[in-house]
């Protein structure tokens, strides 16, 4: 599955610091393309992803700001839905990070996906009902993951 573009990005300054720091939000939409049948690329997107990351440390790796974060988020398809539950990172861009104020956040891919992290699954209806499992999130161009899903009742 490719993560394709982000549709949009809002910040949650929760301390109203006007930073983003430990405790503050960042929530965001995202086309995907669930590759298969005619679905090649993101030319055909075909679902979305609704994320939400609270930062819960904040530190520099290799003299850049990086910002741990909880996730989670949900994957919607016409055909079901599957929840992710991750610990990632954030890396906005220099041009994001000084001085926000909560609202509108102009977010790129690479600012959502600047490591490769992994991230649980539970399916939430439809085709998914019933199937647990994992994914591995690929910091790449386009940023995509591997979906690894299984029914927990058995077939």
């Amino acid at each position: 599955m490719l993560f394709c573009n982000v549709e949009s990005g809002t910040f949650i300054d929760a301390n109203q610091d006007s930073v983003l720091s430990v405790g503050d939000s960042v929530s965001y939409k995202l086309a995907v393309a669930r590759l298969g049948g005619v679905v090649l690329g993101c030319e055909q997107a075909n679902g979305s992803f609704y994320g939400l990351e609270e930062v819960v440390e904040r530190r520099v790796l290799n003299g850049e700001m990086e910002f741990l974060t909880h996730g989670q988020g949900t994957l919607t398809f016409e055909d079901g839905n599957i929840q992710t539950r991750s610990f990632g990172s954030l890396q906005p861009s220099v041009d994001v990070t000084p001085s926000l104020g909560s609202g509108s956040m102009n977010l790129s891919l690479g600012d959502l996906f600047p490591r490769d992290h992994g991230a649980t699954l539970i399916g939430q209806g439809g085709v998914f009902s019933g199937d647990v499992g994992s994914a591995d999130f690929v910091s790449d161009t386009p940023p995509y993951a591997l979906l690894k899903l299984q029914s927990q009742f058995g077939s």
